[in-house]
């Protein structure tokens, strides 16, 4: 058994199942990624860097399949938060920020009641990527945000961002 390799190919099966696309089994692809490199990592106390980086991918696809494919898991914000506290812990700011924001958007479709948490998650993956100078991940997380201000009737500061979004790619163009 060979639990690094097996997570490296599921994930390229799931990259290319996502390309296809066939949404359902790269969602499957990805979760059963998730589940081998969580148990590897476990079996390791926390794992070394490759099975951890494996787990931070993995439920980086699942997370985003919710949100952007709505291929969702049933616990699709349970493995976004671990992936979270995950890349939190090795450093990785980059796929932090991505997970927050990913399981803010998953909370924010979720149901009403939750809607505030989601938002403010949403948010602190944004401040995440803005505070570590990561451009464009906070451009990318910057969508999210907007949208999720549009569906709480906060135009103004949707269009804030949508208009920030776009003087900033007219600049680096």
């Amino acid at each position: 058994d060979n639990p690094d390799r097996a997570v490296s190919w599921l994930l390229r099966a799931a990259h290319g199942a996502e390309a296809l696309p066939s949404y359902a089994a790269a969602r499957r692809f990805y979760r059963q990624a998730w589940d081998v490199a969580r148990s590897s990592a476990a079996g390791n106390g926390g794992g070394p860097a490759a099975a951890a980086r494996g787990a931070i991918l993995a439920a980086l696809g699942v997370a985003r399949m919710s949100v952007i494919y709505n291929a969702s898991e049933a616990d699709s914000e349970r493995i976004a938060h671990q992936g979270e506290e995950l890349a939190t812990r090795e450093g990785d700011t980059e796929n932090a920020a991505a997970l927050a924001t990913f399981r803010g958007l998953i909370i924010l479709g979720s149901s009403r009641d939750r809607f505030p948490e989601g938002l403010a998650l949403v948010e602190a993956g944004f401040e995440r990527a803005q505070r570590a100078g990561l451009t464009a991940v906070a451009r990318n997380i910057s969508r999210g945000l907007a949208w999720a201000y549009l569906y709480d009737g906060q135009l103004p500061r949707a269009l804030a961002i949508f208009e920030s979004a776009v003087r900033e790619m007219e600049g680096t163009d």
